[in-house]
């Protein structure tokens, strides 16, 4: 087991899981599992091995896809350009039929847009049709995507405004949260009532805080 609160640690484990990806699939799962816990702690010790990651994603995906994405989003969260090449790849993987491959794919998404919004305009219609997909964490990835990206083109998601506000109903709080910041950013006044009824009653400290962030931005 690696101690991933120990730096010390982690950089010893690094450079040994690196090798050992190379050594089969026998030993690849384990090793990608590790990287991605490390990932969550240290993400600037795994940036040297973004390269070998982005393999993973870019080839028939399968559950080494799965932790592949896992780790890399955990990394762009502070180093969104070391998966910037990814933005294709990770899209298709938006139809897979797995809900866990939506799911991170959506998520590694949600964090790039942070840095790369322009680049990620020409998938949110995709992005709001996610807004009532089965999966949870995927509805939250996509309100997250949505949002990031009206932050600087709200022209580009002012089409999404009726799904984010049925997202304002959501059983997941994030989808709540980021679909108030997502109709802020849009001015959505159509929104107002909603926004003010979440405000006064949503059980979620965050997303009432959310509401009222909202309902600033349309004052």
């Amino acid at each position: 087991v690696i101690a991933v609160n120990k730096g010390s640690a982690v950089n010893d484990a690094v450079p040994k899981i690196a090798t050992i990806l190379t050594e089969g699939e026998e030993v690849e799962q384990p090793a990608l599992l590790a990287l991605t816990r490390i990932a969550k702690v240290h993400p600037d010790a795994v940036v040297p091995l973004a390269p070998q990651l982005i393999e993973y994603v870019e080839q028939e995906p399968d559950e080494l896809t799965l932790s592949a994405l896992a780790a890399l989003g955990y990394i762009s969260k502070s180093y969104p350009y070391v998966a910037e090449q990814t933005i294709s790849e990770v899209t298709a993987l938006l139809d897979a039929a797995d809900n866990r491959l939506r799911a991170n794919a959506s998520g590694l998404l949600a964090d790039l847009a942070t840095e790369y919004a322009t680049e990620l305009r020409p998938i949110v219609l995709q992005a709001t049709d996610l807004l009532e997909d089965e999966d949870e964490k995927v509805q939250a990835n996509a309100s997250s995507m949505l949002a990031r990206v009206a932050r600087t083109h709200p022209d580009a998601v002012t089409g999404a405004t009726d799904a984010l506000i049925q997202t304002l109903d959501a059983d997941i709080e994030n989808a709540r949260v980021n679909a108030c910041w997502a109709l802020g950013y849009l001015n959505a006044e159509k929104a107002r009532d909603r926004l003010s009824q979440l405000r006064d009653t949503d059980e979620s400290d965050s997303v009432r805080g959310s509401a009222v962030a909202a309902l600033t931005m349309l004052d």
